[in-house]
């Protein structure tokens, strides 16, 4: 594994006490155990010790804000004390804290360019060793709802920004500011749109069959601070 290979967007500052890095696919974003260092908040860690200081909601995780799959190449936030982190986490309660993704997406059905919509909904896990997660809508029936556990509705807005119709594909972006375990690929996948090479919500569409890239990446995330500061960063996909 290569952890050179992530990228340090943003370094930490007096002024801006948090680092962006670009974590490439194959890489985990935190550690499983205390002893895992092969991953990239690990690696952010030893380039910036400061940022061991910070306590998160998992002790191994730090001041990791923004964590993405293993699978998925893009953006991640640490914190480098613990007053941006809780500030962070404030913000996210409040919905001020915005991320956005780029995919390829097999078209099930005819989208437009420049067509846009949104999908929400509450999310149950299910699959062998609850791996994968589903989306329950609010109108669907008594047994469904109960097995969702806590009632927190989770909205993802896309926005179809081309279309190729020679192979049913598109390129779609995606916008939250509230996020659940693998909401944006469920709901992507939900609403007729399988991210190619995903190999959990894609079912089976594959852009290049001799390639396993996922073709979803986390490429932009906005926030205030301090209050009233705007700070935004993005990175293209890699397909591009």
């Amino acid at each position: 594994m290569n952890l050179d290979s992530i990228k340090i967007i943003k370094e930490p500052s007096e002024n801006l006490p948090f680092v962006v890095c670009d974590k490439p696919s194959g890489i985990p974003s935190a550690p499983l155990s205390a002893e895992d260092c092969e991953n990239a908040l690990s690696y952010v860690c030893k380039l910036f010790p400061s940022c061991n200081n910070v306590m998160g909601k998992k002790s191994i995780e730090k001041g990791l804000i923004h964590r993405i799959d293993t699978v998925t190449r893009g953006l991640l936030l640490v914190a480098q004390n613990q007053s941006f982190y809780d500030y962070m986490l404030s913000l996210q309660d409040k919905e001020g804290f915005s991320k956005k993704y780029r995919a390829l997406c097999f078209m099930e059905k005819q989208f437009k360019a420049g067509e846009d919509f949104s999908i929400t909904s509450y999310f149950r896990p299910y699959g062998e060793g609850h791996k994968m997660v589903k989306p329950v809508f609010e109108n669907e029936g008594g047994y469904a709802i109960k097995k969702i556990g806590k009632k927190v509705l989770y909205t993802t807005k896309v926005k179809i920004l081309s279309v190729n119709q020679a192979d049913n594909s598109c390129e779609v972006e995606c916008e939250i500011v509230k996020g659940f375990r693998h909401q944006v690929r469920s709901h992507l996948s939900e609403c007729g749109l399988p991210v190619f090479n995903d190999p959990l919500y894609g079912k089976g569409h594959k852009k290049n069959p001799l390639s396993s890239k996922v073709f979803f990446e986390a490429t932009g995330i906005c926030f205030e601070y301090p209050k009233g500061d705007l700070n935004s960063y993005e990175i293209a996909p890699t397909w591009t």
